[in-house]
């Protein structure tokens, strides 16, 4: 999901006033800065009257364990870069190939390629 960015939009200014508070409570430097700007967010509901204002905090209030999960545990990465990367490489290769037909293959094949990729990642 994502907030327009657009200045013709009639909620520009709570667009930018929304995005500021949705980043600080996912990045926040700790729990209970989070946890304030969350209740900052759902108090002030009313004052966000368009759907993708409720889908996201909707969105946010259910997965809040997992956006901050890395607060709990310093060694967690705040970015999903590596992730974001895997995700492109396997799509660009499933691309390449049509539908596969049998659950068995497709499994098999993404078992491959998890392996492979690994692999190599831990030669270079």
């Amino acid at each position: 999901m994502f907030v327009p960015r657009t200045k013709r939009s009639e909620f520009y200014h709570k667009n930018v006033l929304f995005k500021q508070w949705l980043k600080y409570t996912i990045y926040a430097p700790n729990r209970e800065e989070s946890i304030f700007c969350l209740k900052r967010i759902n108090n002030n509901t009313k004052n966000f009257p368009a759907r993708y204002y409720k889908c996201l905090i909707r969105s946010i209030n259910v997965n809040y364990d997992y956006l901050t999960r890395y607060l709990d545990y310093n060694f967690l990465n705040t970015n999903n870069n590596p992730l974001e990367n895997l995700n492109k490489q396997l799509n660009r290769k499933l691309k390449n190939l049509d539908n596969f037909k049998a659950l068995n293959s497709l499994t098999a094949f993404v078992k491959l390629w998890f392996s492979d990729y690994f692999i190599r990642k831990q030669v270079q």
